[in-house]
């Protein structure tokens, strides 16, 4: 009697949990839509942080051009002596100061990025200073002072300092963008696999629910005669259940070994995947903004220098002398920003790279590094056509660029010597200077930046890298890759 109590009460106890269970499934999938939602708004927050990193980015850029223009104006006025050179610069000068207090707010919460932009503010302060008080002295007929004041390299100097410090700036910047970006990303991942682990247990909940209804339902019609059986089946049951859990333990345990090891490898995998994306994203945009430039701004500037050359003419014919000479000078400042724009196209992305391949844009690239510094380049190709793809001309052009940068940063040296062979499976670039080595400068570390992005352009070809610097022997570089057969090859 007791026990048929006891599995009645039993019964309804299981029957009323199961309830309980599909009413928690419910419980548990508003929550996840809840939670949902939070992780959305997060996601929303870190995407903002980091279009507010680019709009930094942007701001800081536009004033070192401003500066740019500014000292292009000072230099005009000292040339010519004609006022009208100086609106740029009293026009750029009041922009300046208001980007800079914009700046201020935008990068209000951090403290690494305030001191940044405080040095930079004072270094942008000092130049336009030192800019008005050039201008300053020759208003007051102190012509021969304020040409002494520019000759005597104080501005190019600050100005050298400043670039440096906006290139500290902007590539704090660059790492705070990459962060917020990487938690972006790791809410979304967040979110996808709480969403997962929720549907599961939901899911778990709602089967146990059913069977615990369904079995209460079973033994309330079955428990007279399944007792016995029932008795024997689950001492039965826990025995195998026993045998079968340590079985699955001792599998789970190699399987986790061997998954620990193969998401080691996969991580890597993953992650020079993601750095080669990222180097070619980066070619690409820079390619676009170039071509933006010269498709938009060329064309533009291109259709001014016609509006004023007509007009030069029509002054001409009018015999409008000053109108003539004004014209001209304002042609002369198209002429000066169409080169400074192609300059900047050539800076981002190299047209003869596109148009002529990389050994034209090698030799460019040298003889313009040569002729900037006391340092001579000795080239060594293989004759003919270099049989090399889009992504090795850009990948090589690259290796070659950041390590005549480091030359000149580092190095101390007379002469550096750039040779490409092949074998005809693998392609060899070694780059050699003369200089101090690696070794005797604490600033060019073995692992920086610059040659971690060599390293990881030519191990995104399926190459190795290797660079060596001994005190006092130079330094090395050595870059391997597989030649790659194509129908259409890059010069």
């Amino acid at each position: 009697m007791l026990r048929r109590l006891f599995d009645a009460l039993y019964n309804k106890l299981l029957s009323r949990v199961g309830l309980a269970l599909l009413a928690l499934a419910l419980l548990v999938n508003i929550s996840a839509l809840i939670a949902v939602d939070s992780g959305v708004q997060k996601v929303e927050l870190a995407r903002g942080a980091a279009m507010q990193s680019r709009n930094v980015t942007a701001e800081i850029l536009g004033i070192q051009s401003m500066l740019y223009e500014a000292e292009s104006a000072q230099r005009g006025f000292l040339y010519n002596g004609d006022d009208a050179y100086l609106k740029p610069l009293n026009d750029n000068e009041n922009v300046i100061t208001a980007r800079l207090a914009k700046l201020r707010g935008m990068v209000n919460g951090s403290a690494s990025q305030q001191s940044l932009l405080e040095r930079v503010r004072t270094m942008a302060l000092a130049k336009l200073i030192e800019l008005n008080k050039s201008i300053a002295l020759d208003k007051m007929g102190q012509k021969d002072a304020a040409r002494a004041l520019v000759m005597s390299g104080e501005g190019k100097q600050l100005m050298e300092a400043l670039d440096a410090e906006i290139a500290r700036f902007l590539s704090h910047e660059e790492q705070v963008l990459q962060e917020r970006i990487e938690k972006a990303a790791e809410i979304q991942l967040a979110i996808r696999w709480g969403f997962a682990i929720i549907l599961f247990i939901n899911a778990l909940m709602i089967l146990a629910g059913a069977v615990a209804v369904t079995r209460a339902m079973a033994r309330e019609t079955d428990r007279d005669r399944a007792d016995l059986v029932q008795q024997g089946e689950r001492e039965a049951a826990e025995v195998a259940q026993q045998d079968k859990r340590d079985a699955e333990e001792l599998v789970r345990h190699d399987e986790r070994e061997a998954v620990s090891a193969f998401d080691a490898v996969q991580r890597e995998a993953e992650l020079r995947a993601l750095t080669a994306h990222l180097l070619r994203a980066q070619e690409e945009e820079r390619r676009n903004i170039a071509r933006e430039l010269h498709d938009e701004l060329g064309g533009t500037l291109s259709a001014i220098k016609m509006d004023i050359l007509m007009g030069r003419d029509a002054a001409s014919k009018r015999g409008d002398e000053k109108s003539v000479a004004r014209l001209q000078r304002a042609l002369t400042s198209i002429d000066s920003g169409v080169q400074f724009i192609r300059r900047l196209i050539e800076d981002l992305r190299p047209t003869l790279l596109d148009n002529l391949g990389f050994e034209a844009a090698l030799r460019a690239m040298t003889e313009l590094f040569s002729e900037r510094t006391s340092c001579r380049c000795v080239i060594s190709l293989p004759a003919g056509e270099l049989n090399l793809t889009s992504a090795q001309s850009t990948a090589l052009y690259r290796v070659c660029q950041e390590a005549l940068t480091n030359v000149l940063k580092y190095a101390n040296a007379t002469q550096v010597t750039i040779t490409l062979t092949s074998d005809g499976k693998r392609w060899a670039l070694l780059l050699a200077d003369d200089g101090v080595g690696l070794e005797a400068t604490k600033q060019h570390r073995a692992m920086s930046h610059g040659l971690l992005g060599m390293r990881e352009r030519i191990v995104a070809l399926g190459g190795s890298f290797d660079v060596r610097g001994p005190a006092g022997r130079g330094t090395t570089l050595t870059a391997k890759f597989p030649v790659v057969e194509r129908e259409e090859v890059a010069a």
